[in-house]
């Protein structure tokens, strides 16, 4: 080969700015499809982990009114399940590791009227009230 053929193999074996700039515009558009499927995702997964903790939650509490006889008052709250309450002396274990968190890394909030009681986690947002709020009654 002549000094010349090698030179220009040389020279296709770069990429031009065009393929370059077509490269970054097929990843930015696959990065525009792909990131809000992904937060979709993310989104609904919280959601799910939250209402599994739920559940754990209410198998701890039915674990707690057998042993007891009651659930926790409003005021002992879910950390009941975690150290003992002053008003039980003969509380003689965890009936949970810790006190457990939302999907988004908050606690729950409980209230026990006597009669029912609710756990409850105030969504995505943290504001009580709103349509996010996912509670042991949230299907």
């Amino acid at each position: 080969m002549n000094r010349i053929s090698m030179n220009r193999r040389k020279a296709h074996k770069a990429f031009t700015l065009i393929e370059l700039l077509l490269v970054m515009v097929i990843l930015a558009v696959l990065a525009g499809v792909a990131v809000p499927l992904y937060l979709g995702e993310a989104a609904k997964a919280k959601v799910k982990a939250t209402k599994t903790t739920i559940s754990n939650i209410k198998t701890a509490l039915q674990a707690f009114e057998v042993q007891f006889d009651r659930m926790p008052t409003t005021e002992e709250g879910l950390m009941a399940l975690v150290e003992a309450p002053a008003s039980l002396p003969a509380w003689d274990h965890q009936f949970m590791e810790k006190l457990p968190v939302d999907g988004w890394n908050r606690t729950f909030d409980y209230i026990n009227d006597g009669n029912t009681f609710t756990i409850r986690s105030f969504g995505a947002d943290g504001i009580e009230g709103n349509e996010d709020d996912i509670d042991n009654n949230t299907p």
